[in-house]
């Protein structure tokens, strides 16, 4: 049941003319340059941006991983991910329809309600990151499933711990909701299997590693920021002129933000993710922008500035630490009391700092700008001292 106040799809559906709703459909010109869908971006440059994604690049995206991957008619899809998010749709949902394959969804993230997917659904396929591993190993060692239906893994951040836990065939990736994908192969070397995330899906993407900022190309070997065009990555955000004018170089190569390495190993290039140039938060593979946090946190009565890190977090990689500066004669909120002030006003969940520290002034470098880096490794150090204290 619905809760109360909740605007459900079917009484919008209810509340339309059938015949109305089919005929507006029809007048609707058939365009492949027309968009299929609007993505939201990570937000790490203020407020997320608009990626229209267009009907002919999304046909192809999902052609080429059901190509790529593999997928067959008898494949049963299963990843327990939002299914409006580009991974989930891209990289299984649209595929399956391609492909025939059967798509399974679960009712909730429980243990009990993954075996039911499995008992009853048997899935081929399963999409997972590292921050649900833990979740089907919770499944397995209760007795709700098993993977003897599994022949492969999807997985971004965990291809290998899975394979060897298992030894299952697993897959690692590198994807963004702006277009760009690189796959592994089963039969890459292993050292890419391990490390790497394999190379772009389409002979016509075309990718540059360059010194960030700039359009300087790195050497091979060497870290550098990817950027990237191609038949199925974006040309533009919608409505957000000035952010596109930083977000492409004057080629139309998209700067992702992404730092990768190129290696070429028999004649053939392949490349390994190397972190983030840009400033935020990946809580589970959900970007959380520290532009966007901040700038409600300082909102706080008690607040006179803050800044927010990601500290290091075993099961979801990252997790949200804010450092406050109270303002005179005030204490800085808990993690509760800040957490309150937030929904009200209506941030999502995952975005809401899981720590406070309380600091005296935010730290600056020498040309006085904000140390962040300086806040990562204080509170990378803390929670290290803090586990041995255990």
């Amino acid at each position: 049941n619905a809760r109360e106040g909740t605007l459900r799809l079917e009484d919008l559906i209810a509340g339309e003319d059938a015949g109305a709703a089919r005929a507006a459909v029809r007048r609707i010109e058939r365009d492949p340059f027309q968009v299929a869908i609007f993505q939201l971006s990570g937000g790490t440059t203020g407020v997320p941006k608009i990626i229209p994604r267009m009907q002919n690049d999304y046909l192809l995206n999902a052609q080429l991983t059901a190509d790529w991957l593999g997928y067959r008619a008898d494949d049963v899809m299963f990843i327990p991910m939002p299914v409006i998010h580009n991974a989930c749709m891209m990289c299984f949902l649209l595929p399956s329809f391609l492909s025939g394959a059967a798509f399974a969804l679960s009712a909730d993230l429980t243990p009990e309600s993954w075996g039911k997917v499995f008992r009853e659904k048997q899935p081929t396929w399963v999409g997972l990151i590292r921050a649900l591993v833990p979740r089907l190993n919770a499944m397995l060692e209760q007795g709700f499933g098993n993977l003897a239906s599994v022949r492969a893994f999807w997985a971004p951040d965990c291809a290998r711990l899975l394979r060897q836990k298992y030894g299952i065939t697993s897959y690692s990736m590198f994807g963004m909701s702006e277009g760009m994908n690189m796959y592994v192969r089963p039969d890459d070397p292993q050292e890419v299997l391990d490390n790497g995330v394999g190379r772009p899906l389409s002979p016509y993407d075309e990718i540059r590693l360059v010194e960030p900022g700039t359009d300087r190309e790195v050497a091979a070997g060497e870290i550098g920021e990817l950027t990237c065009r191609g038949p199925y990555t974006l040309n533009g955000y919608y409505n957000a002129p000035e952010r596109n004018a930083e977000a492409f170089n004057s080629a139309g190569f998209y700067r992702t933000g992404d730092l990768m390495v190129r290696t070429e190993i028999d004649g053939v290039g392949y490349y390994a993710f190397a972190g983030r140039t840009k400033d935020i938060v990946n809580r589970g593979f959900e970007k959380i922008n520290c532009e966007e946090v901040e700038g409600i946190v300082v909102a706080h009565p008690a607040v006179s500035d803050c800044a927010l890190v990601g500290m290091p977090d075993p099961v979801l990689g990252e997790r949200g630490c804010i450092y406050i500066v109270p303002k005179a004669g005030k204490q800085a909120p808990s993690v509760a009391e800040l957490g309150e002030f937030m929904q009200q006003r209506g941030v999502a969940k995952f975005k809401w700092p899981e720590r406070v520290e309380t600091i005296e002034a935010l730290p600056l470098t020498k040309v006085g700008k904000l140390d962040k880096g300086a806040m990562r490794k204080l509170i990378s150090d803390t929670t290290i001292a803090e586990g041995a204290g255990k």
